[in-house]
């Protein structure tokens, strides 16, 4: 292409300098305004030769440009295959840990069950199969909630030895009966004793001091535990209080207590201190230190 451009410059300047064999002799010196058009003809021509070069140069470039692309492209292809094949290995991770952690929940429910088979053995040695076989039978025909509830007391939900949330019995101490308790085993770490849940209005909770004393509801639905297990719980000054509230639009807010403890019945189960506070559903209980519990047919707060 250079070529070309050079042998056409070379046959316009000849074709300008042999259409008048005499002009080159006397523009030098008879025509200066000849002089100056050949001038300016020869000087366009020069600078469009740069300019074509100039785009040349550029063409030059073009196919290193195209496999700076396509390096790219492959380099992007390539990434979004990598993104592709770490979201794949993730999400089987994520599987195994949730395959891993309902064995795990199993075996800690045949463990919890494997000691009451024996003392079935034990008590009635004559016939273990056709009792095991009864056990067997009955722990098909129950669900999970049904398993937690044969197994000796725990002293509190901490000491539970699985992570599923349900009905278990505790026996916060030896000189207090053993009775039954929500543990919430997922939220905040584990190890929460429920003493009231309310999410669905089904249940009044527009009560009697009796009833609050003793508690009401369903554990596995709405619920209060009862004051007195409640005072049981807390006497020794050793617990903490969450409260988590979430409404209709799917709002949540959370407050926690460092500590939290009640007063007895001959103290009306007054509050007698919460911890330190953290969340974000305002400070709310610090207010209430002091105050005895109240009902509609034992109106304490009329005292304050």
């Amino acid at each position: 292409m250079k070529q070309s451009v050079g042998i056409i410059v070379f046959c316009a300047v000849l074709y300008v300098g042999a259409s008048d064999p005499g002009s080159i002799k006397n523009n030098g010196t008879d025509d200066p305004m000849a002089n100056r058009m050949l001038e300016k003809t020869i000087q366009l021509i020069l600078e469009k030769v740069e300019a074509m070069e100039c785009k040349l140069q550029e063409m030059e470039k073009i196919p290193l440009q195209l496999e700076k692309i396509e390096s790219k492209m492959a380099l992007m292809d390539h990434r979004s295959s990598y993104e592709e094949s770490q979201k794949d290995i993730s999400d089987a991770l994520h599987k195994l840990e949730q395959d891993i952690s309902n064995v795990h929940n199993q075996t800690q429910q045949i463990m919890i069950v494997l000691p009451q088979l024996n003392i079935v053995e034990k008590q009635d040695p004559a016939t273990p199969t056709v009792e095991y076989a009864s056990d067997v039978t009955s722990m098909e025909a129950n669900d999970s909630s049904t398993l937690k509830s044969i197994q000796p007391p725990f002293t509190s939900c901490k000491n539970v030895p699985s992570n599923v949330s349900g009905t278990y019995l505790i026996q916060v101490d030896t000189d207090s009966a053993p009775f039954h308790v929500y543990c919430e085993q997922q939220s905040f770490g584990g190890g929460w004793i429920v003493m009231q849940h309310r999410y669905d209005g089904s249940l009044d909770f527009n009560r009697t001091w009796q009833e609050y004393r003793d508690g009401f509801g369903n554990l596995e639905q709405e619920f209060w535990l009862g004051l007195e297990k409640v005072y049981q719980i807390t006497k020794d000054g050793w617990c903490e209080l969450v409260v988590e509230l979430k409404d209709f639009d799917g709002t949540y807010k959370y407050a926690w207590y460092g500590t939290f403890q009640i007063g007895n019945e001959n103290e009306q189960y007054v509050l007698n201190d919460v911890g330190r506070y953290r969340g974000n559903a305002g400070n709310a209980m610090v207010h209430s230190i002091g105050n005895k519990f109240s009902t509609i047919d034992h109106p304490n707060d009329m005292d304050t």
